[in-house]
């Protein structure tokens, strides 16, 4: 039974490996995709948008998988991947800070995380899910640079008060 086992996890693997596509073709596949940015109000931490992100998880067959954290001087750290073909991906935004009053700051924040994810990723659009602060950011970003080219073109917002 045991060797069955292991037989037919080594077959898995192989199909698996066999069908992962190139970097070149990963990197068109999300290049036409829009990630989907969940942004925490003050006080937040890296669980406080989980529930809205499971239930895109849920309702609309997103994935997870990319958190981008925010440091204190607004260096970005992105953690985790995306399968090659995945559709809608999410990122979970978490600000180190999570107790600034500088929407200056914030947005800037915001920018770096934008940066980060194209230069890695290559994505073109993006959609927000933001909840108190989180909305500075965005509408702050947005007004500062909305014509910028460096980054994703903004979609869709949604602003989250409960």
């Amino acid at each position: 039974m045991r060797k069955l086992l292991a037989v037919v996890g080594l077959v898995l693997c192989f199909m698996t490996i066999s069908s992962i596509p190139t970097h070149t073709e990963a990197a068109a596949t999300r290049k036409s995709q829009t990630v989907t940015l969940y942004l925490h109000g003050h006080r937040g931490n890296p669980k406080s948008m989980a529930p809205l992100m499971e239930s895109a998880v849920f309702e609309k067959h997103a994935h997870t998988g990319v958190t981008a954290f925010v440091a204190n001087n607004g260096k970005v750290t992105l953690k985790g991947h995306w399968p090659a073909h995945t559709k809608r991906p999410l990122v979970n935004v978490v600000f180190k800070n999570n107790r600034t009053h500088s929407y200056y700051k914030i947005s800037h924040w915001f920018r770096n995380v934008l940066i980060a994810l194209k230069h890695k990723y290559g994505f073109k659009k993006f959609n927000v899910v933001a909840h108190s602060l989180g909305n500075a950011a965005v509408l702050f970003d947005e007004l500062k640079f909305s014509r910028d080219k460096k980054t994703a073109t903004i979609e869709k917002v949604r602003c989250d008060c409960w």
